[in-house]
């Protein structure tokens, strides 16, 4: 679009035109996030951030360094601009502005999902040693990190936005397994997912990165309405877990066929994801994060093999 990262990071008006623009090259159904700094809701709690001028922010250290910081450190209010400087420019006034000018795509409000946020907070290795040595205050991070989700996730919604996006890539059957989700995960994110729904009948778009096959079923009791998975996983063992209970979105391999492929394999491969998910509810997606310098004409191909090879029921 011929801009970098560093010219939309801020801009809030800049960022939601192009992501409308985007939107309606690639032939998506949603406004994706391709201009909002998913970090953004980290900065203003003064953790270190790695800002580069081609891609969003890497986060450098933690907040809950300490046990005892899990109790004592206070969290801002979203809805208040002047508590959160950072996040309203890079993220929620985008949202904002997102809601109020767009009326024929989906718009989400954006988070990082309570596995990974409580990973930036507490640090992922601290956090899964947690699980192990220190239940209680585990689960006392978990329970602060999904207030602190809600409330975020409720501000977006308040502005008028139509649905959920969030991502968990922590929470892969990589660092963890069913049980562990179970424990440390689903007391505190099912009860917001159900409360998203209740209140504003916004429904969610979870993506799980990695291998999700080990913790497909602990996902399943969760209920997302709509669950997204990587391109390593095997969509016939997802299709049979979920069993038309939860949509389905998947699996292109994002580097090998959407970003260095060509139009025609990506049709080819998203054919074979058609047929393998017949029979299901389907979102045909990429199997993790579009890379930035991904051709247009690779997307658009995505939305020729749905209308060539899918069906409607």
């Amino acid at each position: 679009m011929g801009y970098q990262w560093k010219d939309v990071r801020c801009d809030a008006k800049l960022a939601v035109d192009l992501m409308r623009k985007f939107a309606r090259m690639a032939g998506t159904d949603a406004l994706g996030h391709t201009c909002v700094e998913p970090n953004g809701p980290f900065i203003d709690l003064g953790m270190e951030m790695k800002f580069v001028d081609n891609n969003y922010s890497n986060i450098l250290s933690h907040y809950f360094n300490e046990a005892e910081d899990v109790d004592t450190k206070p969290f801002y209010d979203p809805r208040n601009e002047k508590e959160c400087p950072m996040l309203w420019k890079t993220m929620l006034s985008k949202e904002k502005l997102m809601a109020e000018v767009e009326d024929e795509y989906i718009t989400q409000s954006l988070s990082w999902s309570i596995m990974t946020s409580a990973g930036h907070l507490r640090g992922v290795e601290q956090l899964l040693m947690d699980f192990l040595l220190e239940p209680e205050l585990a689960q006392k991070v978990m329970k602060r990190t999904g207030r602190f989700i809600d409330d975020l996730v409720r501000t977006g919604l308040d502005f008028g936005c139509d649905a959920v996006y969030i991502a968990d890539p922590s929470a892969s059957g990589s660092p963890i397994n069913a049980d562990t989700f179970r424990e440390f995960c689903t007391p505190y994110i099912k009860p917001v997912i159900e409360g998203w729904k209740k209140d504003y009948g916004a429904y969610v778009y979870l993506h799980v990165c990695g291998e999700t096959e080990p913790v497909v079923e602990a996902f399943k009791e969760i209920k997302p309405p709509l669950f997204s998975f990587d391109y390593m996983t095997n969509l016939v063992e997802i299709k049979k877990v979920m069993n038309n209970e939860v949509v389905i979105a998947g699996n292109l391999n994002p580097m090998d066929v959407i970003w260095q492929g060509t139009p025609e394999s990506v049709i080819e491969h998203a054919k074979d994801c058609i047929a393998k998910a017949d029979g299901c509810s389907f979102y045909l997606a990429t199997g993790c994060e579009t890379p930035r310098d991904t051709p247009i004409e690779n997307l658009q191909a995505m939305k020729t093999a749905v209308e060539k090879y899918d069906r409607y029921d």
